[in-house]
């Protein structure tokens, strides 16, 4: 799950300490390509072109077979070491996919230079379909490099104690010296391993805490290094002419100066640096046949794991979301039994989910860019709450992505977690078993409701999946018409047929002609009822929606509910809800004193003609500027492209399987009293 959108502002175009970081990175790579080719440059002088040809063209078969085989077992170890990265910064990749991204980002690195770089953001493309951000991408990168280093110094230091020939001869030291220094560098490395066994010390890599190295890691490291160099000094050595072939041993450690030398210098395959160590380091090689075995090493080892690896990152592409077809069985169990009718945005589609380990309890969030955020307060039993939320966070830490909650209820529960809270607004909730129509304090409802029943208007409720849904499909698309084809989804519903189709309609008839509906929710325990989908044709008689809102509430109180939720009033009350920050003050003049605004305060006149309770939602996060990148994920959340009405296809679908259906729609439903606004 590594999302787009992280390199804004790249480009060649920067300033201060980045940009200085850049030129001294280029600085250090020209400087160290420069001194190799300087201290190379008696034996380049002579170099004779046509016998480096002549070598090239006389290759043994044999040897570039051997060769082949050489490069496929270094590349396997290679790719043995995101692995084991993986697993000690707890990410959770499949092994498969972990050893392609081990193969290609090592390799492509290694090809295109400047490593690190260029081997986390193959990562950050292969890995993000497991969550891995970018941050994680560049911390595994960061490990796979540790260890590479790691395990080849703790090769040279033993064959320096073992074997310390080529070592002295290149270094030109005593070959007791040179054991010696071995000796010593191994009992440092065992004590500070023995050390840190005792201490038990973590440390902070790319914003994941692990712990320190012990002695298994380094010793897989040495074991993938010794196989990995091993077998790569091996293919140079395999296509080095016979003649001009040092011992291996000596090539061994020649070419291991010179692999880290090229890497050193960021040049793409480590060119000029590489070449020019290989010069000095064997110098009673003859520098043509040396040239010729570099040539064809990059040949055999670099070019065709290079394109192999490109074309497996080149491939790799984002899981698809994981809510393309609902929630999961293990959300579906917590969402039954939850008391809150949000439950019902889990169906919409558009959200992946996060379960509790007993799938009692579960979080459901939208991702966008580098931003999770969770669409209200956890779902489930209150104890379930915290340890669900700490795992949640851990998996953003890891993901190196930015956690926040929209529409949160539960302050005390968020601010207990060291997060901040920035008002949204107010929520509107009624009292069902006090919702009297013929109460002092509504009479302006009785009003609204009066001027819808004086215009005809009759309203009718529909069971789930029973509501006459061409109807519904044709308000709906005047509807969207009318807001210029704008829909909001994520923290509420669209028209769409199947999520519909779960919930209760209520709809507003003037004679055959539907008016308007409204949509209803249900908690799983029936305790709350809550509006979704509200819906009016343009232009229609005024109070058909406080008639529709009316009815639902008295359906709700016959169903059993206690209460009905009227939803939230965005930016309303903003000045009296603790905390009131700057951006509240922002909000509160917004919604007072522009266009949006007034609007705004028409949704809360029509609520407060019901006398709800009003009760805070907010905006969690964890600070002011998280907060202000998670208002702009919502909104991209929110407003995201509505799929089209098909009214004309619903109607030749429902004519097709029921050719009275939609004569028979007036009966189907059902006008009880209480359901007609002539009762009220």
């Amino acid at each position: 799950m590594i999302e787009a959108g992280e390199c804004e502002g790249a480009g060649w175009r920067r300033s201060g300490p980045e940009a200085r970081a850049v030129l001294t990175r280029l600085s250090v790579a020209a400087v160290i390509v420069a001194g190799a080719l300087w201290l190379a440059w008696d034996r380049l002088g002579g170099l004779d072109l046509s016998e480096i040809g002549r070598l090239l063209r006389a290759a043994p078969a044999e040897g570039v077979l051997a060769a082949l085989v050489l490069t496929a077992v270094s590349h396997a170890a290679v790719a043995c070491y995101d692995p084991v990265a993986l697993r000690r910064v707890g990410l959770d990749v499949p092994f498969r996919r972990a050893l392609a991204g081990g193969f290609s980002a090592t390799t492509l690195g290694q090809a295109l230079g400047f490593g690190l770089l260029v081997g986390a953001a193959a990562r950050w493309r292969l890995y993000r379909r497991d969550g891995v951000g970018p941050g994680a991408a560049a911390a595994v990168t960061g490990l796979v490099a540790a260890g590479f280093f790691t395990g080849t110094a703790v090769l040279l230091c033993a064959m320096a104690l073992l074997h310390p020939a080529p070592l002295a001869r290149l270094g030109g030291f005593a070959e007791p010296s040179v054991s010696a220094a071995g000796a010593a560098a191994l009992a440092l490395c065992a004590a500070l391993l023995i050390r840190r066994g005792r201490a038990r010390r973590t440390i902070t890599l790319g914003g994941m805490r692990l712990s320190a190295p012990d002695w298994r890691w380094v010793a897989l490291c040495a074991v993938l290094a010794g196989v990995d160099l091993g077998a790569a000094a091996g293919a140079l050595w395999a296509l080095t002419p016979v003649e001009a072939a040092p011992p291996f041993a000596t090539l061994f450690v020649v070419y291991v100066g010179a692999l880290l030398l090229g890497q050193a210098s960021g040049a793409p395959g480590g060119i000029g640096a590489f070449e020019a160590a290989l010069l000095v380091g064997l110098p009673d090689a003859p520098a043509e046949a040396l040239i010729a075995a570099a040539i064809a090493y990059r040949a055999v080892y670099l070019a065709p794991p290079s394109l192999l690896a490109g074309w497996i990152v080149v491939r790799a592409r984002p899981a698809a979301p994981a809510t393309a077809g609902g929630p999961p069985p293990a959300a579906l169990r917590g969402a039954a039994r939850c008391a809150r009718p949000e439950r019902e945005l889990a169906f919409l589609g558009d959200k992946r989910f996060h379960v509790s380990p007993d799938s009692e309890a579960f979080l459901m969030f939208g991702a966008r860019g580098r931003d999770r955020v969770l669409m209200g307060d956890p779902y489930g039993p209150r104890e379930a709450w915290g340890p669900l939320v700490d795992r949640f966070a851990e998996r953003c830490r890891r993901e190196g992505a930015r956690l926040s909650v929209y529409k949160a209820e539960d302050a005390a529960f968020w601010a207990g977690r060291g997060l901040r809270l920035q008002p949204l607004g107010e929520e509107a909730s009624v009292d069902v078993a006090g919702f009297d129509l013929k109460a002092s304090s509504r009479r302006e409802l009785r009003r609204k409701i009066g001027q819808a029943r004086k215009a005809g208007v009759t309203i009718l409720r529909h069971a789930p999946g029973a509501a006459p849904l061409p109807r519904l499909a044709a308000v709906a698309r005047m509807w969207r018409e009318a807001k210029a084809g704008r829909e909001m989804t994520f923290s509420m519903g669209w028209f769409d047929v199947a999520f519909l189709s779960r919930h209760a309609v209520f709809e507003a008839r003037r004679g055959e002609e539907t008016l308007g509906f409204l949509s209803v929710w249900a908690s799983g325990d029936g305790s709350e009822h809550m509006i979704d989908l509200m819906r009016l044709v343009p232009g229609g008689p005024h109070g058909v929606m406080h008639a529709l809102t009316a009815a639902a509430i008295e359906a709700a109180g016959a169903a059993g509910a206690a209460r009905f939720n009227l939803c939230m009033a965005p930016l309303s009350g903003l000045e009296r809800i603790a905390p009131v920050t700057p951006l509240s003050r922002v909000g509160a003049a917004i919604c007072g004193r522009t266009a949006a605004g007034r609007g705004l305060q028409g949704l809360r006149r029509f609520k407060e003609a019901f006398r709800p309770d009003w009760r805070p939602r907010y905006l969690v996060a964890a600070g002011p500027l998280s907060g202000a990148l998670a208002l702009l994920a919502v909104r991209g959340l929110v407003n995201r492209e509505p799929p089209e009405i098909d009214v004309e296809g619903l109607q030749a679908a429902q004519a097709f399987l029921d050719a009275d259906a939609l004569a028979d729609a007036p009966a189907a439903a059902a006008p009880a009293a209480a359901m007609r606004v002539a009762a009220a």
